[in-house]
């Protein structure tokens, strides 16, 4: 390239100031390629003289190797055709932006080109890349596709729920935290006496007589507290007695109530009504009751249960808790339970000791029972407090007093803490024996027992052999 000016004056007019006269065709390059990514001059045998690339993600090397290339060499075959022509377009006509691919010798890049003639017959060509504007089009679509998925599926999910809902022999009705009635079925129309169009956004409340609103609205509000509701009886303002139980759920609109109404000559019959007064009678009881699936997770409990375990809430022992989580010192002992309830199907009595949710423990008598609920295999455990029955007598450091009591630990602890016990057992009778033959002289006693006395004092503490006060017992010699 000459070092003549760049720039052409436009025709019939004056000639412009010539910005690029006495610049090097580098420095002209330079100068000019902020207006695009790759900035080329070709001469007139549509060769590449310079080439200035600007911060592209490919190497600087493969836009160099360009030079000395036919420039339609460089175009992709589809591009090949757009860029003859915008080559030999007429010098007067106003230039436009094409999109080429260029190639380099590791991919193929979409890029907005604006060929301008220059010089001597020269072009400057000025290319924008394009492959960020389209992985960023890519992207979008695929977006959109996924979008597009999801509320399909979400159309088809809404669609089957609605099936399900309006198919139910039950009366459900779906209320906001309001107590407004966003959606119900067939069954909760006929049951209500109103279609959706004259239910729907009208308050619950309105559907009951005026001296039962405040106690379903008492219902209501324990429901949203507890998660759940069990059983409520109270009547329409139509004069029929129906039966309610409520189920909180989560939506995007907020908390919403799913509220579930029998009418009361169907709850309140034959084998229905006997199980209600059962399941009344033992929520009743002051012994605890839980009741359990086939894999000892918790199904319900009684408020006894709730008592004994510290459970704020019945929910906090449900959602597929395990039992074994308050019962047993350690998981061994819940094991020998479980299994003996498995192989003989009730357990009459069984010593076990319960762990609060608090961190508190207390000593039970455990009565279980296997049963069988709709082919579904259910076990339900009774707790009593042991302190309700005399109980064998332990030392002040819980540990067994005889052998039958050891023995009685086999299958309930594991065996290298009955070992343990074992030899704490006899390590405090060899003590008691030194201090009966020393009469209680500890030096002496140290010595027969090959300890020293400090080693002998903290044994003594430790076993709570000392004095009535707490403290040491001067030696008698």
């Amino acid at each position: 390239m000459s070092d003549q000016s760049l720039i052409r004056p436009a025709e019939g007019g004056s000639t412009p100031p010539n910005v690029a006269q006495g610049l090097a065709p580098q420095d002209f390059l330079t100068a000019i390629s902020g207006a695009g990514d790759v900035c080329l001059v070709i001469n007139a045998e549509r060769l590449v003289e310079n080439v200035r690339a600007n911060g592209l993600r490919a190497d600087q090397a493969d836009y160099e190797a360009w030079t000395g290339r036919d420039f339609l060499d460089l175009c992709s075959p589809d591009s090949r055709e757009k860029a003859r022509l915008a080559l030999a377009a007429p010098a007067n006509a106003p230039p436009r932006w094409r999109e080429l691919n260029l190639e380099t010798r590791q991919r193929s890049t979409p890029m907005r080109c604006l060929i301008t003639p220059l010089q001597d017959q020269r072009a400057l060509v000025i290319a924008q890349d394009l492959q960020p504007i389209a992985h960023l089009q890519a992207r979008l679509i695929d977006a959109q596709h996924a979008l597009d998925s999801d509320f399909a599926r979400l159309r088809d999910s809404e669609r089957r729920m609605r099936a399900l809902l309006h198919s139910a022999p039950e009366a459900i009705v779906i209320l906001t935290a309001q107590r407004k009635i966003v959606s119900l079925n067939a069954a909760a129309e006929s049951l209500l006496g109103k279609n959706a169009a004259q239910a729907i956004d009208r308050s619950i409340l309105d559907f009951f007589r005026d001296e039962d609103r405040d106690d379903l609205a008492a219902f209501l509000g324990k429901a949203s507290i507890a998660h759940a509701a069990e059983a409520q009886a109270l009547t329409r303002a139509g004069g029929a007695a129906v039966i309610l139980r409520a189920n909180a759920m989560q939506a995007t609109r907020g908390a919403e109530l799913v509220l579930r109404l029998y009418p009361q000559a169907e709850w309140i019959g034959g084998e229905a009504r006997a199980q209600w007064h059962l399941l009344s009678a033992i929520n009743a009881l002051p012994d605890a009751f839980v009741a359990t699936d086939s894999e000892f997770k918790i199904l319900g409990h009684n408020d006894a249960f709730a008592l004994l375990t510290g459970i704020v809430e019945p929910v906090q022992a449900g959602g597929n808790r395990a039992l074994e989580e308050f019962l047993g010192r350690n998981r061994a002992e819940f094991s020998v339970l479980a299994e003996h309830l498995r192989r003989n199907g009730a357990i009459k009595s069984f010593s076990i000791r319960v762990r609060a949710a608090d961190g508190g423990v207390e000593d039970v008598d455990v009565a279980a029972a296997r049963g069988d609920l709709a082919d579904e295999l259910v076990y339900g455990f009774s707790l009593r407090a042991a302190t309700r029955r005399s109980a064998p007598a332990e030392d002040p450091a819980g540990l067994p007093q005889s052998t039958e009591q050891l023995v009685a630990l086999v299958g309930r602890v594991a065996l290298k803490d009955i070992v343990s016990e074992t030899s704490t057992i006899i390590e405090r009778l060899c003590i008691e024996a030194a201090l009966k033959l020393t009469r209680d002289n500890r030096a002496s006693a140290a010595e027969l027992l090959g300890l020293s006395r400090q080693g002998l004092y903290t044994k003594l503490h430790r076993y709570g052999m000392v004095g009535a006060d707490g403290a040491e017992e001067a030696d008698p010699g």
